[in-house]
């Protein structure tokens, strides 16, 4: 596991943080990392990103005017 040192933090956003964490009943560290990890997802492959759209139409229907999932990743590559 890496470390991470972040400075100048503005003590107001410190306080909220503290506030939040205590408020789920996290450490601090706990929830930082939380964050971070939600903000720096990890990749999907292209398989991944398919059944995801899949997905959505299933449980959506299919939505009007829009062109197969497949197009659009085909022609984003």
């Amino acid at each position: 596991m890496a470390k991470l040192e972040i400075e100048n933090i503005d003590d107001e956003v410190l306080r909220r943080l503290e506030q939040r964490a205590g408020a789920e009943g996290k450490p601090l560290g706990t929830l930082v990392r939380d964050m971070l990890a939600a903000a720096a997802p990890p990749r999907l492959s292209m398989e991944e990103k398919l059944e995801s759209i899949r997905e959505m139409h299933r449980r959506h229907g299919p939505f009007p005017n829009l062109p197969p999932p497949e197009d659009v990743i085909r022609e984003a590559r």
